[in-house]
């Protein structure tokens, strides 16, 4: 998955990078008419050699990361609520202890992820691939 951003501070070895969602603006601000109101995205991006503060970059994380990234926050819930609800269930808790004990575990499973955030963004970092002239950031973002 590549996106493009602007290079925004140093820290730690590593660069913050503003980012506007694609998904946010349709791929395109031509086709947009939210007028950009909603604010851009920052993440971490690895160090790389001959970027600097301010400079246009495309940067990446690999399809794989992103696939699991998405595997632990929208399906894993799902999977949690189902094996809670089964168990519960089958073992004769009632219907209605079930759900609601379901309900309960999968909002555990987003607070272990919340609580885990920090740790996760090491393992699902962004690399930095090029940089790009200030032609392209008329024609590619907000």
């Amino acid at each position: 998955m590549k996106q493009l951003g602007r290079v925004i501070a140093e820290e730690n070895g590593a660069f913050r990078v503003s980012v506007v969602r694609e998904t946010a603006c349709g791929e395109s601000c031509a086709s947009c008419s939210a007028k950009c109101t909603f604010k851009n995205q920052v993440i971490t991006a690895a160090r790389r050699d001959g970027v600097h503060i301010g400079d246009l970059v495309v940067f990446e994380m690999s399809t794989g990361k992103v696939l699991t990234a998405a595997f632990l926050v929208y399906i894993m819930p799902l999977i949690v609520f189902a094996a809670v609800y089964m168990i519960l269930y089958y073992c004769g808790s009632g219907e209605y202890k079930a759900i609601i004990s379901s309900a309960v575990a999968a909002c555990l499973w987003f607070a272990i992820m919340h609580f885990i955030d920090k740790k996760l963004k090491v393992l699902f970092n962004h690399t930095i691939v090029s940089v790009l002239d200030e032609q392209a950031d008329e024609k590619g973002s907000c």
